[in-house]
């Protein structure tokens, strides 16, 4: 493996496993070590630019049954061994009294002992949120991604942090397909009371495979809704979407999408106990497809509990019609997620978390399964310098057949990565909250 690697720029960095979300970063945000070790930015922050940066080993073991055929498998897929890398992103945020904006964006390189190539995969993204009148909010976001590898692991999307399929995570790689990801969306809300709120949302999501572009993916559809504040957390809901879903392969029609949306929600979160908050949503969707129509209950529901002073422990099940590139039929799932997070001393961190899908491929009896669990600790040795380790295991199961890519019908991968992380506040501008009048 090349030295030159090892030795390369300390500013790239940011090692992507099974994210927790955020009710389970536990860090407090004013504590000494909480920029090196993961905690949020402060609440009053005006303006902040951050780099995160790490340099790191992996070894990577790859397993699957002898009598399955891996001549399709790339060496760095199929080989066990080690690998070496560099990371990094780059954020950016600006907090306003009407508007807010935010950017990011990051790298993810790896060399392999089995293949003297250097690989990389790159995503940016940004968001802005503008007051346009005292009761209208508009909103908008888009993001970018390119990986060299194709990622097969839904539970990612579901509570664990926003690492889709096509982004750098290579722990989660599956096949050496290069990819790329297109996701905008923009929308309005309207405050009409202050009980009351209208909302239209429109998105579109393009997702494009480089060497084979037949199962090339295009998604594009709108959503609208009311919803009304019954108390000061209760509320209803009722919201319609439609979504058109295309995908470049011959023969292949396009799937219809509609979601009817209503139902009884608590805001972000039901509070039922000191540190203890429940939050779910339910909806309908129907999906047409060669004349007929399918109709499935899909829901979100989370139960995260804060104890001691800097743990939380989260778990959460979602249920999802899905689209999804490299399976030309609609994926519908069912996820659970778990995890654990906090501060074992006042310089360590240790984190663990665990994902698991179940589900079919289009409305027939191909059934697949993919699970996953991570543990994590981070030793911070200065301010902005940590140590951190981290043990990643992977496997998923599909039907030989059911995907337009050349999968491997049983996969697993157990990875071990140690190294050095780097957190730099280039611009840190808080200001003291404004007092009430």
């Amino acid at each position: 493996m090349s030295i030159r690697l090892l030795a390369a720029s300390f500013v790239c960095t940011l090692t992507l496993g099974l994210a927790a979300p955020q009710p389970a970063l536990a860090q407090r945000a004013n504590g000494p070590y909480s920029g090196v070790l993961g905690g949020q930015p402060d609440e009053n922050r005006a303006q902040g630019l951050d780099l995160h940066g790490s340099m790191f080993g992996a070894w990577d073991e790859n397993i699957f049954p002898a009598s399955e055929a891996t001549t399709q498998l790339d060496p760095r897929l199929k080989e066990s061994g080690a690998s070496a890398g560099v990371s990094g992103s780059l954020g950016y945020d600006r907090r306003g009294d009407r508007a807010q904006f935010g950017l990011n964006g990051g790298v993810n390189a790896r060399e392999y002992a089995s293949s003297p190539n250097l690989v990389a995969a790159y995503q940016a993204g940004t968001v802005l949120t503008a007051n346009l009148t005292p009761k209208l909010m508009f909103n908008a976001r888009g993001s970018a991604s390119y990986s060299p590898f194709f990622h097969f692991a839904p539970f990612l999307d579901v509570g664990m942090g926003s690492v889709g399929p096509l982004t750098g995570n290579f722990e989660y790689a599956a096949l050496a397909e290069r990819n790329v990801g297109l996701d905008a969306s923009v929308g309005l809300t309207n405050n009409v009371t202050k009980r009351t709120s209208l909302f239209i949302t429109a998105s579109e999501r393009d997702w494009r495979m480089l060497d084979d572009p037949q199962n090339n993916l295009r998604s594009w559809g709108a959503r609208a809704g009311v919803h009304h504040n019954l108390t000061h957390g209760l509320g209803v809901h009722l919201g319609y979407g439609r979504d058109q879903n295309e995908y470049a392969f011959a023969g292949v029609a396009p799937y219809v999408h509609q979601t009817i949306d209503a139902g009884v929600d608590y805001g972000d979160t039901l509070s039922f106990a000191r540190r203890t908050a429940l939050s779910f949503s339910t909806s309908t969707a129907a999906t047409r497809y060669l004349g007929e129509t399918h109709y499935r209950l899909n829901g979100l529901v989370r139960l995260t509990r804060g104890f001691s002073r800097t743990w939380s422990t989260w778990v959460g099940y979602d249920r999802n019609t899905e689209f999804r590139i490299g399976f030309r039929a609609p994926l519908l799932t069912d996820s659970v997620n778990a995890g654990l997070a906090g501060l074992v001393l006042w310089r360590v961190k240790w984190s663990m978390g665990a994902g698991y899908t179940r589900g079919t491929v289009g409305f027939g009896s191909n059934d697949f399964s993919v699970y996953s669990g991570t543990s994590r600790f981070d030793l911070a040795i200065t301010r902005m310098l940590a140590l951190f380790g981290q043990y990643a295991y992977y496997h998923y199961e599909v039907p030989p057949g059911s995907s337009a890519l050349d999968l491997v019908p049983r996969f697993s991968r157990q990875v071990a990565t140690v190294g050095l992380t780097v957190w730099v506040p280039l611009i840190n501008d808080v200001r003291a909250p404004k007092q009430p009048r």
